[in-house]
């Protein structure tokens, strides 16, 4: 899309390239709009699609919601029972930030183009992109165990960890480089 369509505009002709009837959506709060939510339910072939987009902070509920719009008076009730951290973790809302730091990962490290022309060619690419992280992610995960508990600073007795690269093969320098940026971008 342009720079100028707003990406909440994108969703309907996104959805239709899914064949199959949604269960849920998961997007961040620039996607909270009538239109998000009406799309969602469309695609959801007549079965309730659990949408998964925060409210603003100052949402108001909905008297006379639609259908699509039920979902969004849930989210914001939730929220204010709740409250948005702890929303976040039942709801699942938690699990989009765990595949938007995947993506960053992968063009932080892979990078944001493409090399390969045709679309096939672009498959295959990020397939082996993908295997590429998917073992270096196996290969360098420390192994985290808890070696003393202190206090720190006043707040209490907390635990203190110390983590070990499993594999000496992460241990090498371009490869820490790279395990060690994604491990502080989570």
């Amino acid at each position: 899309s342009s720079r100028r369509t707003p990406d909440c505009a994108r969703v309907g002709a996104l959805l239709e390239q899914i064949h199959d009837p949604l269960a849920s959506v998961s997007a961040d709060g620039a996607y909270d709009t009538k239109r998000v939510y009406e799309a969602a339910q469309e695609w959801g072939e007549g079965q309730a699609v659990r949408v998964l987009i925060p409210p603003g902070r100052n949402a108001q509920l909905n008297p006379r919601p639609s259908a699509a719009l039920r979902e969004r008076n849930r989210n914001i009730r939730s929220i204010r029972k709740l409250g948005r951290r702890e929303w976040h973790k039942r709801s699942g809302y938690s699990k989009r930030s765990m595949v938007e730091n995947a993506i960053y990962r992968y063009k932080t490290i892979i990078g944001r183009a493409m090399g390969s022309r045709t679309l096939e060619g672009q498959r295959v690419e990020v397939r082996l992109a993908c295997r590429i992280l998917n073992t270096m992610t196996r290969l360098g995960m420390p192994d985290s165990y808890q070696v003393e508990r202190s206090s720190v600073g006043g707040r209490g007795i907390r635990p203190h960890f110390r983590a070990m690269f499993a594999n000496p093969i992460a241990a090498s320098s371009s490869y820490t480089r790279s395990v060690v940026m994604s491990r502080r971008l989570n």
